[in-house]
């Protein structure tokens, strides 16, 4: 069998031919360039996506870090004036101590003086029982302590109370 058409194209048929060729393969080229591009634009929205949303989660963190800060600020304030409470009330009750130690300490004093005077007083009953004459003004002055004694410890039970 023999070729019909058996000889060599001409250069205009095979530029012609040549160009369809390229600009076939140009073509799919640039089908694939832009659907690669289609993907990167999709992928860089979703990406810019993304970053939004991470930027607007930082933003939330960060608001909600500073409301957290600001709490434990109002928190550690209030702990710190509590505390300055609590150590002026310790003071003030040491003082209260002290005060009623020093009372407890009087009033212990002027029993003392009136147990003393009620035994002299017992003592000058019983010498003038016996018949011992007194010193005149011992019995009065005796009795002068006595009520000066009660009232100091009268006036300093009200005052501690």
């Amino acid at each position: 069998m023999k070729l019909k058409c058996d000889e060599p194209l001409s250069i205009f048929a095979f530029n012609i031919n040549l160009r369809r060729y390229n600009l076939e393969e140009e073509r799919g080229e640039r089908r694939r360039a832009e659907e690669a591009y289609a993907k990167a634009r999709e992928e860089r929205d979703g990406l810019e996506l993304l970053v939004e949303r991470r930027s607007e989660e930082i933003a939330t963190l960060e608001d909600r870090l500073e409301e957290a800060t600001t709490a434990a600020e109002a928190t550690r304030t209030a702990c710190e004036e509590r505390d300055a409470l609590l150590r002026e009330g310790a003071a003030m009750l040491d003082n209260k101590e002290i005060e009623l130690d020093d009372a407890a300490s009087y009033a212990v004093n002027l029993q003392q003086q009136l147990d003393t005077l009620a035994a002299e007083r017992t003592a000058m009953a019983a010498a003038e029982a016996a018949g011992t004459p007194q010193r005149p003004g011992t019995r009065e002055r005796s009795l002068a302590r006595e009520e000066e004694i009660l009232a100091l410890k009268v006036g300093r039970c009200r005052l501690t109370l």
